[in-house]
């Protein structure tokens, strides 16, 4: 693994926010997220102005994290930024993950969070910030920090499609549709995997589904649910849960069902890649 995402990321907290250096950070990161502690402040993205508050998240990307402007600060603030395409061996916004391709196509979100949420989201970014988690470990072991910011950012993907987003300026009705197709694939994943479900929840074809899901975020409708599966499944076989547990309860009808389906993406049996990680802590 490439040892430059240490020094492309950067994560901080302003108290009060005496130290002005969030707008230094940013022009440099393709993803960067706010997260408003206490307080307020007041950005603008060209020609967006917005006012973050308490308990709020803001995530900007592409062009949005290059063009950022912080006045009014009074907030007690959570800034990481970073460039993604390291953790995902090479992959950009666009096709790293559906979630960073959703996000990448929006450019600029904003939701409330709860207190929970909050709390989870702000225990990973201290988590990161401490040096045993970003100790690349040598080069016979596995960058742990790699796996916290991958472990984050599925984290954040959970809370972002559980709290869906009011659509914000400049959002596209397909932006709208897929997000909603994402927020149910999040809600229903593990009891249905049929491509005609969500298209029929979401009162449109099956062919208009795939092929607007294929627009914003470079995947099928299909490979969206899939790979929310298989990430599913490596957590779990990661947590040492029994396999024949994982399977039923991705909703998979039989063990060898399951089998085919992860060696499919991941050129590994279930319990191989189990083996392989283990012995790579």
């Amino acid at each position: 693994m490439t040892s430059d995402l240490p020094h492309s990321l950067v994560i901080t907290y302003n108290k009060g926010y005496q130290e002005r250096n969030a707008e230094l950070h940013l022009p440099s990161s393709k993803l960067a997220i706010l997260i408003v502690d206490k307080g307020y402040l007041y950005i603008e993205l060209d020609d967006i102005g917005t006012t973050l508050e308490s308990n709020e998240l803001c995530i900007l990307t592409g062009i949005y994290s290059k063009s950022v402007h912080i006045e009014n600060n009074t907030a007690d603030l959570w800034i990481i930024a970073f460039d993604p395409s390291p953790i995902f061996q090479g992959k950009d916004l666009e096709t790293g993950s559906t979630f960073l391709a959703f996000l990448n196509s929006v450019g600029y979100t904003k939701i409330p969070l709860k207190s929970t949420d909050q709390a989870t989201l702000t225990q990973w970014l201290r988590l990161l910030v401490n040096k045993n988690s970003i100790n690349d470990g040598g080069p016979e072991r596995p960058n742990i920090r790699f796996w916290n910011l991958k472990s984050f950012l599925r984290e954040l993907s959970e809370i972002y499609f559980l709290n869906i987003p009011k659509p914000g300026r400049g959002w596209h009705r397909d932006h709208i549709l897929v997000s909603r197709f994402l927020q149910l694939i999040e809600i229903h994943f593990t009891l249905q995997h049929s491509v005609k479900w969500y298209a029929d929840t979401l009162l449109v074809s099956s062919d208009h589904l795939s092929k607007v899901v294929k627009k914003i975020t470079r995947k099928t409708a299909k490979q969206c649910i899939e790979e929310r599966l298989i990430v599913a499944a490596k957590s779990m076989l990661l947590k040492n849960a029994p396999i024949n547990r994982i399977w039923n309860i991705l909703g998979f009808k039989t063990s060898s069902h399951f089998g085919y389906f992860f060696k499919k993406y991941t050129s590994m049996a279930p319990s191989a890649y189990r083996k392989q990680s283990f012995i790579k802590e």
